[in-house]
């Protein structure tokens, strides 16, 4: 898949969502918890570029203005006053990630998946080769967007479910792979797969390239608005890669609620779902510098109200500590039993990632997130 055809999908569903591999080994349940539901972060891996392509420039470019620095993942430097390089493309990085994730009680990140030789996929690969991954479990988000056709996505299809294999993967209702999808809107399904019926070939593909490679019957969510999809091509549940409604320089707590009734909705729906939790929603970087490869992303400036105002640590933590007893409260919706926050490192337009983010003053970054779940997680 193109790399910038999929942000450009990617983009175009999350602004129209009720609202985005390697080697054989023996898998195990990892981040197993007997009363609370598995947590996991979404990754996004913009940040692990060693030759700064034209993703990681374009972050680097939008996180650049001085009042976006705070932003940047704890290993970017500042070069100059309007200026940053981010580029975490080091085992010893990925190893303090994993140790950071853990320590906070995160049970999983959900890397979203790219082609093998992408620089998206460095961090998944930094994070199979850590001798400390046992710390913290993964699965991967794949992707219908910019399809077309089954054998557009089989290479990359039989790497991830290849990854199911590997130690740590995260299996949920016994012995079953957990594998997100993210979707993309009705009319790009209907011009590029004909329709749900050529996004029912992919899940069933991906389901015999399991069979096939031994990996059990994957736990398919579809992160998307349609609860009919979900049925009609064959996915187990529904969920969100973001939920956005309709912000206009809000605060963080009319997101939480926005969130909440997209959970209620899901629930009521008669499907079964995963929560999604929000850190934030600020796309005002991206905004202000729109990214070369997607025009349809907006026009410079516009929409630049559209915004939740930043979360404290402690607001982060009670939307978790909600997501785990609305979960709970709501079991037979929630058969998986788990939970996917947005996000450990969308940097630019989650304003509240996981991630410690940089501080000038101190090289490990500010971690006050982290420390803020971590007293809900640990209990």
């Amino acid at each position: 898949m193109s790399l910038l055809l999929a942000w450009r999908s990617r983009r175009r569903f999350l602004e129209t969502a009720a609202g985005l591999l390697l080697g054989a080994g023996a898998s195990r349940d990892v981040g197993a918890a007997a009363e609370r539901p598995r947590v996991g972060a979404i990754r996004w891996d913009a940040w692990y570029d060693p030759n700064d392509g034209s993703v990681a420039r374009a972050m680097e470019t939008a996180l650049g203005q001085a009042r976006y620095h705070d932003r940047m993942p704890f290993f970017g430097s500042e070069v100059a006053t309007d200026k940053v390089r981010i580029n975490g493309d080091y085992q010893p990085i990925m190893d303090q990630e994993i140790a950071l994730a853990s320590r906070a009680g995160l049970d999983y990140w959900a890397f979203v998946g790219y082609s093998i030789n992408d620089p998206m996929s460095n961090a998944l690969k930094l994070y199979l080769a850590s001798t400390s991954r046992s710390k913290i479990g993964f699965c991967i988000i794949g992707s219908i967007a910019n399809g077309g056709s089954v054998d557009h996505f089989s290479d990359r299809t039989l790497h991830e479910v290849a990854a199911m294999g590997e130690q740590g993967y995260v299996h949920v209702l016994g012995d079953r792979p957990l594998y997100y999808v993210l979707s993309a809107s009705k009319a790009q399904i209907e011009a590029e797969w004909g329709g749900y019926q050529g996004v029912a070939k992919l899940i069933a593909f991906i389901r015999a390239s399991a069979r096939e490679q031994k990996r059990g019957n994957p736990y398919i969510v579809l992160l998307g608005s349609d609860a009919a999809m979900m049925a009609a091509v064959g996915a187990d549940a529904i969920g969100n890669y973001a939920i956005v409604g309709n912000p206009d320089r809000s605060s963080y707590g009319k997101l939480t609620q926005d969130t909440k009734a997209r959970w209620d909705q899901l629930a009521t729906a008669g499907v079964a779902m995963v929560p999604t939790v929000m850190t934030g929603w600020d796309q005002r970087p991206l905004i202000e510098n729109p990214p070369d490869w997607d025009r349809s992303f907006m026009a410079k400036g516009v929409g630049i109200n559209k915004y939740y105002a930043r979360a404290t640590p402690s607001e982060i933590a009670q939307h978790l500590q909600d997501a785990i007893a609305w979960t709970g409260s709501h079991r037979s919706a929630t058969p998986a039993n788990t939970v996917l926050v947005y996000a450990w490192n969308e940097c630019g337009e989650g304003y509240g990632a996981l991630i410690p983010s940089f501080q000038r003053s101190n090289p490990s970054g500010d971690s006050s997130r982290l420390d803020a779940i971590s007293k809900i997680l640990s209990k």
